[in-house]
């Protein structure tokens, strides 16, 4: 879950567009300011659509496509980021380390939640004694 919701960035986005400072906002409410200027960005490109949660992770497919016409084009972390309407450019830069660690296999969706704790099973014998 975002530290942030939805509707307090499109707040501090428009805030941001109306002509005061990323530095003054950041200052008032204690939010760092590269956020803020993030925020105004996303909605400057997006409009209202900013920071729509997907209902689905992205999938390998849409990882390595981000990722390749962000090579291609040659665009940073952050506009990339800003173009795919993403929460924050840190999704985008974990994609890449992981692609430039693993390859391919880099991007795969990984299991979620807990490990779940091995039990040991009773010996079919100790359960004779009963």
């Amino acid at each position: 879950m975002s530290k942030y919701n939805r509707e307090f960035k499109l707040a501090i986005a428009r805030q941001c567009l109306s002509h005061e400072s990323s530095r003054s906002i950041s200052k008032r409410l204690g939010i760092p300011d590269r956020y803020i200027r993030y925020w105004a960005q996303v909605y400057r490109f997006h409009g209202h659509n900013s920071f729509i949660k997907r209902k689905t992770p992205c999938s390998f497919e849409d990882k390595y496509r981000i990722l390749k016409t962000m090579h291609e084009n040659h665009w940073s972390i952050t506009y990339t980021s800003i173009v795919y309407n993403m929460s924050s450019s840190g999704t985008i830069s974990t994609w890449l380390t992981q692609f430039e660690r693993f390859g391919l296999s880099g991007l795969q969706p990984k299991k979620q939640g807990r490990k779940l704790k091995k039990t040991k099973s009773k010996s079919p014998l100790s359960q004779l004694n009963k």
